[in-house]
């Protein structure tokens, strides 16, 4: 039955159903043989199901009803037996609440609307908050915008909608719409969800004609959305409009409103920068963060606004927050050629933030821009400069920042430049401990060959190898064994070795290292530590190269009171098996 009514054979659909065929049967889809003769307009089948009571209201999965059906594809003829035939004209689907009337206007079907309105469609009914009236202003239907505003449809919206049919014109650039419906009254202050007047809304989609026609009528230039400040202006800056921020200057819109060349600045906007900075735009006014055009136009690398400002007077070694300069915002944003020509310009290469004494070398470091480590080298920056000392901080060079991140080739650079590799005996790292812990192996080989000290000890009294073991990275504990590190140094404080390092952290690949790497099983009691955390491989592994069983702390814990006191059973089992004392 659905393949006759879809081919449009009456005769045969006449046929089924005789023959007992279900009149409303549907499909996977939930289409009836009406929706599917709605949907093709057949207009001959439409006629027959109705007369053998076929449901006119019955749904499809998507809650479309015939009618629906009908309008969105645009089959008058069908349209009208079926509102002839009592159809519902103001059904609407459970999901956006759509209607006939919606489908209508969303494909500007003229002579569909006029019939539905003329059958009782009710036209101020909202689809996810879209009036008729609404949707056709956004598709920029004028005739039939025309037609609902003589049926007297809403020109305004209520102050819970983000929306007006005059808001949605104007952002898709109906001019002929927006005239209408200012004609007819339309609010040309309407804000919407952002707090944005049509005014600012033609200024971001860079719609000049609208633009002009809202100015015209009376729109003020200068309103300002009330959580960020902006206005039309500043817009039409921050898109890059030139045509509407000139129109907005002839009708004296105020240039020092919201920062408009802070926003031109930053997006690279060369011309309405120029444009601007003739017109009398401070070129040093600043956010309420205190950021300015030029440091906007440094933080995304463009070079050629930033050399405008400066020839416009903008300061060179401005500081915003914390002292942070132009120059240094390029570097941390990685873009050389405005690093290149701010240092041409004179900028400061050696000035010191106020917060760690950050550099523009260190943040260059700390963000892996090598091309910009090595122009700031070149240039005279000092690759021994050392951060203040702040929390986890301390006193770290550009060598150290560079260590730590696995930057390779920053390393390489300021070795070229001779940053110093040692550190004194007050700094509690070294660029070798902070590559290490980190298990930046090339690096640490790097460092090493170039004469790392290996035995260095940080805060704690561990070295290079006792950090490795810590952290598990085997590569690195192979590096520095074959370089000569000693295998059995102790912490001075708590005579932790690697060996025993590793084992309270059940790195049980690198015992196995340093075990045939000779180191002393019988220093710091690494059985003890592995039991106490209840590595039961590390265990076996040591008891099986001779580890002590009844090895004693200084206070006369055993590897099986350790093991006890966590509830380790199986080690405990294991232990017993290679002889642990039971009473002790």
């Amino acid at each position: 039955l659905h393949a006759a009514a879809d081919e449009g054979n009456e005769e045969r659909v006449r046929r089924l159903i005789a023959l007992g065929a279900n009149i409303n049967i549907w499909d996977k889809s939930g289409y009836t043989p009406l929706a599917y003769g709605c949907t093709h307009g057949h207009v001959n089948v439409v006629c027959a199901l109705l007369q053998l009571n076929a449901d006119i209201e019955y749904v499809t999965k998507t809650g479309y009803t015939p009618l629906m059906i009908a309008v969105y594809h645009g089959h008058i003829t069908i349209v009208k037996i079926l509102l002839e035939h009592g159809a519902q004209v103001n059904n609407f689907t459970d999901t956006y609440e759509v209607s006939a009337l919606t489908f209508a206007c969303l494909n500007g079907h003229e002579e569909l609307i006029q019939l539905l309105l003329e059958f009782g469609a009710n036209m101020e009914h909202r689809t996810q908050n879209f009036t008729a009236l609404m949707i056709v202003s956004m598709h920029g239907y004028v005739k039939i915008a025309s037609l609902l505003v003589n049926l007297g449809a809403k020109i305004d919206m209520p102050h819970d909608s983000n929306e007006s049919p005059l808001t949605l014109a104007v952002r898709n650039g109906h001019v002929e719409i927006a005239k209408l419906l200012i004609e007819q009254g339309a609010n040309i202050e309407k804000i919407n969800a952002m707090g944005y007047t049509p005014l600012m809304q033609a200024a971001c989609a860079g719609h000049k004609e609208i633009i002009e026609l809202l100015i015209s009528k009376g729109a003020d230039v200068n309103a300002r959305t009330d959580q960020t400040g902006e206005t039309a202006l500043s817009l039409a800056c921050n898109y890059g409009f030139l045509d509407i921020v000139t129109c907005l200057l002839m009708a004296r819109a105020d240039i020092q409103l919201s920062n408009p060349l802070i926003d031109a600045s930053y997006n690279g906007h060369l011309d309405v920068v120029r444009h601007l900075l003739n017109t009398a735009a401070e070129v040093q006014a600043k956010t309420r963060t205190g950021e300015t055009a030029l440091t906007c136009a440094c933080e995304n690398g463009h070079t050629d606004v930033v050399d405008l400002l400066l020839q416009f007077g903008a300061e060179l070694e401005y500081n915003i927050k914390q002292g942070i300069t132009p120059l240094m915002i390029a570097c941390r944003s990685g873009h050389l050629s405005t690093v290149k020509y701010l240092i041409s310009k004179g900028a400061n290469i050696n000035h010191q933030e106020e917060v760690f004494d950050h550099t523009p070398l260190s943040f260059a470091c700390t963000a892996g821009h090598t091309a910009i480590v090595e122009e700031l080298l070149k240039h005279g920056a000092n690759p021994h400069h050392k951060l203040k000392e702040h929390k986890n901080i301390e006193k770290w060079t550009a060598l150290m920042i560079a260590s730590m991140h696995g930057y390779i080739e920053i390393v390489k650079v300021l070795l070229n430049f001779g940053a110093r590799i040692n550190m004194p005996l007050d700094n509690n790292e070294s660029p070798l401990t902070l590559a290490v812990r980190n298990g930046h192996v090339e690096i640490a080989k790097i460092l090493v060959n170039q004469g790392a000290n290996i035995e260095e000890i940080n805060i704690v009294g561990y070295t290079p190898l006792m950090l490795a073991a810590c952290a598990g990275h085997k590569e690195m504990i192979e590096l520095l064994i074959s370089k000569g590190a000693d295998v059995d140094a102790r912490a001075e404080q708590t005579g932790e070795t690697a060996l025993s390092l590793a084992c309270n952290y059940g790195f049980l690949d690198i015992v196995t290292c340093l075990l045939m790497a000779r180191a002393d099983i019988q220093l710091s009691n690494p059985l003890i530590d592995a039991s106490y955390n209840g590595h039961l491989d590390v265990v076996r592994h040591l008891l099986n190269t001779a580890a002590e069983v009844q090895a004693k702390t200084r206070t006369g814990e055993t590897a099986l009171t350790c093991a006890c006191e966590n509830g380790h059973t199986d080690v405990v089992d294991l232990l017993l098996q290679f002889g642990a004392e039971l009473v002790h």
